[in-house]
């Protein structure tokens, strides 16, 4: 791919289910989408911004993230995740002047939350900001 200056992780997949109705190969999916996904890009191009001491990482998660919401488990685990693997990589390459921030935004109307939204929540939610 070449150089990369500026990795923004910004995948996002969500299958609204309770805790105990979700099948485990939705639940891998979520999380090879939502943080298995981030965690390689960014070890692939962690190396090359090192050997320049300067790099941005983004990584994108959610205002569910830092709450929750029912029926949504996997979604906010994984976005939670990416909370910590921010703070974390952020200590581990700070020094090699390479940030790592993670945004937690709050509801677009995105396929997204269009797709899993039923219509009376999409009403009650009349607050969201339409991105297409």
């Amino acid at each position: 791919m070449g150089r990369v200056d500026i990795l923004v992780n910004n995948a996002g997949l969500n299958i609204p289910q309770s805790i105990d109705g979700i099948a485990d190969d939705t639940c891998d999916r979520i999380l090879e989408l939502n943080l298995s996904s981030c965690m390689r890009l960014t070890r692939a191009f962690v190396p090359q911004m090192r050997d320049r001491r300067w790099g941005r990482i983004i990584h994108i998660s959610s205002v569910l993230g830092l709450g929750g919401k029912e029926g949504r488990s996997a979604y906010c685990a994984t976005k939670s995740a990416l909370l910590g693997l921010a703070r974390a990589s952020a200590l581990d390459l700070g020094p090699f002047n390479i940030t790592v921030n993670c945004l937690a935004p709050g509801p677009f109307l995105t396929d997204l939350p269009d797709k899993t939204l039923t219509d009376e929540q999409k009403q009650i939610s009349g607050h969201l900001k339409k991105t297409r």
